[in-house]
């Protein structure tokens, strides 16, 4: 028996209903409004919506980043599974994971997702034969501020030798660090490109440096804020396993225009933040939450 549509967008067959992709709604920034649908025609629907593309529905596909668009189950109408591996759970509000049972990629892209936004550490360092490097990392953040003290964690290559970037601060104990813009940004990620060995990613660039105050790396000429640093502390962590440094700021450099009372203003500076897979984000509309006033003891 051949079905029919009927006036709903609806096909109707003997033995049940296919969602019609056509009669989904889709609002101004790119959501698929299923608000109207049951569970069961929502889940058609990502389905249909994928057919014959390489795109497959959000629930099964880690990578949604690359998917232009996405859909937003209501949190009334939203399936409930039941568990798929141990340590696994999901509610109508939550869905919890152990991360143990996970794989070693399946916790990365976890840890890249959740731990959002990430500050960029843009960082030059130089070789025991003074050839330089340079190259950004997204597992960074301020230690301490007396002194002022940040850490950085560099990944281990696939065959686990160190990267150019482990290797030059573990020789030399010296890096620039550099906060970078949003302008900057494609060539921040170009910085990221296996060279040979041998070759340097400023030179590969093109880019324009300075000669460093306090040490042998040099910064780049038009960084809107660069950090001279020294090593002070490293070691291995974790299975892969990565290089963890903590690494002291010797010598601050900001550029005049994006100052405000001698401080970085955030808005100025539009600062580029990492999430997960290729999306960043940046400080330019930054917002005011009022703290409580501290009370002293």
């Amino acid at each position: 028996m051949r079905s029919s549509a009927n006036t709903s967008g609806q096909m109707q067959g003997p033995q049940h209903r296919l969602f019609d992709p056509r009669m989904a709604r889709v609002s101004g920034s790119g959501i698929v409004e299923i608000d109207h649908l049951s569970s069961t025609e929502m889940v058609r629907c990502c389905w249909s919506m994928v057919k014959g593309t390489p795109l497959q529905p959000p629930r099964i596909r880690n990578r949604i980043d690359r998917c232009h668009h996405s859909v937003r189950f209501p949190a009334s109408k939203r399936p409930v599974r039941s568990d798929r591996r141990e340590g696994t759970s999901m509610s109508a509000s939550h869905l919890s994971l152990d991360p143990d049972q996970l794989d070693r990629k399946e916790r990365y892209l976890l840890m890249v997702s959740s731990v959002i936004p990430r500050p960029i550490c843009w960082i030059s360092t130089i070789s025991g034969e003074g050839i330089t490097n340079l190259a950004p990392f997204s597992f960074f953040g301020a230690v301490s501020s007396d002194p002022p003290t940040v850490m950085l964690s560099v990944g281990r290559r696939r065959d686990g030798s160190h990267k150019d970037t482990a290797r030059n601060l573990l020789d030399t104990s010296e890096g620039v660090i550099h906060i970078c813009q949003q302008p900057a940004g494609a060539t921040m990620v170009a910085s990221s490109e296996g060279l040979p060995p041998g070759q340097s990613e400023i030179d590969h660039l093109a880019l324009e440096t300075v000669a460093s105050d306090q040490v042998r790396p040099p910064r780049l000429r038009d960084g809107a804020i660069a950090l001279e640093a020294k090593v002070v502390h490293h070691r291995e962590q974790g299975n892969g396993p990565v290089d963890l440094f903590l690494l002291e700021a010797v010598r601050f450099h900001l550029r005049h225009d994006l100052l405000v009372d001698q401080r970085p203003d955030a808005s100025l500076v539009a600062a580029l933040g990492r999430l997960g897979g290729s999306l960043y984000c940046d400080t330019s509309t930054p917002f005011i939450i009022e703290r409580p006033e501290q009370v002293s003891p």
